[in-house]
């Protein structure tokens, strides 16, 4: 297997000769390398380059490998960066406490340069992949905190795993949401509906989004629209509920509704058309502003008026 690209490796060994072999046999796979002759100097050599990967001698003067381990083992950065022993025949005891305190694989001394070669790329690849894994959760998990809206993860009883940021401020639980029932933010007399919808999206049937009233800390029934869906992370299905405040949608709605009873002309009422336009100006019923024009039924047994409105 080749490396998807150069990568720099970190050398901790005491042994010149074997520092030479390796940096040889590096090179040949197409690889860098750096050296330390001791855990102290692998830990000072980390701060000044971050490396791709390490071979690690357990055997050293001054911080052996098992020392360095443990260091490295708090470093924020240590998950990313895979860890090779290099170990004679009979340390079979070493190999397994090297392993136990972070180490990702080993080779014994002597070794084969083809074999070291193969399993440093494979090394390469499982922390590549990883890392795609980490970006990726990072990407997701900002877009579901950076969200307007209120989103949440459920499981299969309703209780919440997770919750965006707009989730918590709005329903001012704090940490309380999380291991909170979704059920119980919504007014009682809407939940046998919720229910249904719940175990439906839960067994992969399409919800369509419906209202909801859910109980706010000083609002009880406040109107949302409800979004909810399956999804399967690792296995394990779980829904995403996505909240929407349509107080605003509402709002405008009986604005409209004013709009049609204060014009009140049945034959306007009937030609009334809402378009999409940057905004509405309406000055008066009878009087078409910007945004608005006359026009008439030509195919209509009578004329009739009617007014175009761009909202």
């Amino acid at each position: 297997m080749r490396p998807t690209h150069i990568a720099n490796i970190l050398i901790i060994d005491d042994d010149p000769d074997i520092r030479t072999l390796l940096r040889d046999a590096l090179a040949k796979g197409g690889h860098d390398a750096d050296f330390a002759a001791s855990g102290k100097e692998g830990l000072e050599a980390i701060d000044k380059a971050v490396p791709d990967l390490i071979l690690l001698d357990l055997m050293m003067p001054v911080t052996d490998g098992y020392e360095f381990l443990d260091h490295f083992g708090r470093l924020e950065l240590a998950p990313s960066i895979p860890i090779i022993i290099l170990t004679a025949l009979n340390q079979g005891d070493h190999v397994v406490e090297g392993l136990r305190r972070g180490a990702n694989d080993y080779v014994t001394n002597p070794f084969s340069l083809e074999e070291l070669t193969a399993r440093i790329n494979v090394q390469l690849r499982i922390a590549e992949l990883e890392n795609q894994i980490r970006r990726s959760e990072a990407y997701h998990r900002a877009i579901f905190e950076r969200s307007a809206d209120p989103d949440l993860l459920l499981d299969a009883d309703g209780v919440v795993l997770q919750a965006n940021n707009a989730a918590i401020s709005r329903f001012s639980q704090g940490d309380n949401l999380v291991s909170s029932r979704l059920e119980d933010l919504i007014v009682e007399e809407e939940r046998a509906q919720f229910n249904v919808a719940f175990r439906g999206a839960f067994e992969g049937s399409e919800i369509p989004i419906f209202e909801v009233h859910m109980r706010l800390p000083n609002e009880d029934g406040h109107p949302f629209d409800l979004d909810i869906g399956p999804v399967d992370i690792e296995g394990e299905r779980v829904l995403l509920a996505h909240l929407r405040d349509i107080r605003r949608r509402m709002a405008a709605e009986a604005r409209t509704a004013m709009i049609f009873n204060h014009i009140g002309d049945n034959d306007w009422k009937r030609c009334l058309r809402l378009r999409e336009a940057p905004r509405t100006r309406l000055t008066s019923p009878l009087q078409p502003s910007w945004g608005m024009q006359k026009c008439s039924s030509s195919n209509s047994t009578r004329n009739t008026r009617c007014i175009e409105i761009r909202s």
